[in-house]
């Protein structure tokens, strides 16, 4: 061995050897349109009391619609967070949507990149917290079966957090084809074009616009 090697016996990296460089970038956002929540209230869960009508039912349950957390008491008063797997498929729905051709990859775009090569670490807790029993409502008139343009409608509840609601993310970056700057490009086009939430941009809509505020990246061993 020569003088300037380097044995793998005193290199930790490589005694490991299955060790993988990947690089995490923590994420702070800033919304700029209000957060609508719809998620669905499970009939099954939550079933009706005896002589319950519809209206009143609402009016009970509707905060269900929200995702909080599990308050340290194992009560369900905890903090609204917005789900990770919302912010996988913005990234995912971006790189749909632009349809952008890899450089030297003929006509493919980054949308298979995006979705096998990215992972949002966990959801976004809400920054400063809003408590479930503390999210405020918007009471709506909407089709019965949920499709735009239903003959029957129904006043329904969703709760809303009005702007500027803030969080942190961190997203990991797998594929090493997609680069740093490609997911900052997705993530703040993502906030403007697609959103989060309920009647979100992608839908339609105007709520769950965001901002990136900030933007750190590190890498970690994997």
């Amino acid at each position: 061995m020569g003088a300037g090697a380097i044995s793998s016996n005193n290199n930790p990296k490589a005694q490991r050897g299955d060790a993988v460089g990947l690089q995490i970038c923590t994420v702070k956002l800033e919304g700029k349109t209000p957060l609508l929540f719809g998620k669905q209230v499970d009939r099954e869960e939550f079933p009706k009391e005896a002589k319950e009508g519809d209206d009143d039912y609402e009016k009970r349950t509707w905060r269900e619609r929200t995702h909080f957390e599990m308050n340290g008491n194992g009560g369900e008063d905890g903090p609204l967070y917005v789900p990770a797997r919302a912010f996988k498929k913005l990234l995912e729905n971006t790189a749909k949507y632009k349809s952008e051709k890899i450089k030297g990859k003929g006509n493919r775009t980054w949308t298979a990149n995006f979705k096998a090569g990215i992972s949002v670490e966990a959801d976004m807790v809400l920054d400063p917290p809003v408590l479930k029993s503390e999210v405020k409502g918007m009471w709506r008139s909407v089709p019965s079966d949920g499709k735009p343009g239903g003959a029957k409608r129904v006043k329904r509840c969703f709760p809303i957090v009005a702007p500027p609601w803030k969080g942190e993310i961190r997203i990991m970056l797998i594929d090493p084809q997609i680069k740093k700057d490609k997911v900052e490009e997705y993530l703040r086009e993502g906030g403007m074009l697609n959103g989060l939430g309920m009647w979100r941009p992608q839908n339609g809509g105007s709520y769950g616009r965001f901002a990136v505020k900030s933007v750190e990246w590190e890498e970690v061993e994997f």
